[in-house]
């Protein structure tokens, strides 16, 4: 109900009590007191404009995709009314939560599964060190947290290169892929 809407029932003293009036006059009901009359009243208000929302809702129909298209995400609201038909909310995925996103498939998929060549591992090697770096600028990274990554990094790097940093090619790829599993864990 509307704040500005004005009342037509109109609530009256009478003998028994208080009695509820419609606009055309007739007897609503009769109330001991003015507040049993009064909520009536409201009920009956209810009832009078419980029908006017149903008739918006049926008029909005409904196309819910199980998913947004490629590049794009569920956003916040997830859905909305587009010419009449209630439909997902696609918003644009910023490019760097794509970025972040295919690099965790790709990186989960090298350690779980294994390399499909030695350039997977260079990579992943190359990605733990920006990710070190990272945690190095990092403020709010606790420091046992950093530690216990930065030794298992060093430890990927050792079985990884040589005495000069450079690729060992007699490298235990199999111990530099548990090291770096071990420092995506901490």
């Amino acid at each position: 109900m509307k704040v500005n809407e004005i009342i037509v029932e109109h609530i009256g003293k009478v003998k028994g009590g208080y009695r509820l009036y419609s606009h055309k006059g007739k007897n609503l009901g009769t109330f001991s007191n003015k507040a049993g009359a009064e909520k009536h009243e409201r009920e009956v208000q209810y009832f009078k404009h419980a029908g006017e929302g149903v008739e918006e809702a049926k008029a909005t129909k409904t196309r819910l995709d199980p998913k947004c298209w490629k590049g794009k995400k569920i956003g916040n609201p997830k859905t909305k009314v587009k010419g009449g038909v209630r439909v997902n909310n696609c918003v644009p995925i910023e490019e760097s939560q794509t970025f972040d996103h295919l690099t965790n498939k790709k990186l989960r998929r090298i350690l779980v599964s294994g390399p499909k060549n030695l350039d997977e591992v260079v990579w992943a090697m190359d990605f733990t060190d920006d990710a070190l770096r990272a945690d190095y600028d990092d403020e709010m990274i606790d420091s046992r947290t950093f530690d216990a990554r930065n030794n298992a990094f060093k430890q990927a790097q050792e079985a990884f290169h040589d005495e000069d940093g450079e690729f060992n090619p007699d490298a235990d790829i199999h111990a530099t892929l548990a090291h770096l599993k071990q420092f995506w864990l901490v």
